[in-house]
């Protein structure tokens, strides 16, 4: 966490944290979207994807959680 302290404000920030979760999941050319899935789309087990590393997607989802509730207003 950043802490910028003013005269009569302070202001906590976490942009370079955002950041390097970015660049560590190799995420720099990915582009927003308002809904990650299409509608309609049915999920299933064997969709014939590569499999995902377990230990970098807990990774991914424990930064998540930790700038979520850090960061209530994301």
């Amino acid at each position: 966490m950043e802490v910028h302290q003013k005269k009569n404000e302070i202001f906590i920030c976490q942009f370079k944290y955002a950041q390097n979760m970015i660049k560590k999941f190799a995420m720099e050319k990915c582009k927003p979207v308002a809904t990650p899935i299409g509608h309609g789309i049915q999920l299933s087990k064997d969709d014939g994807a590569s499999k995902v590393d377990k230990t970098s997607y807990k990774s991914m989802v424990g930064s998540l959680m930790f700038l979520t509730n850090t960061r209530p207003d994301i």
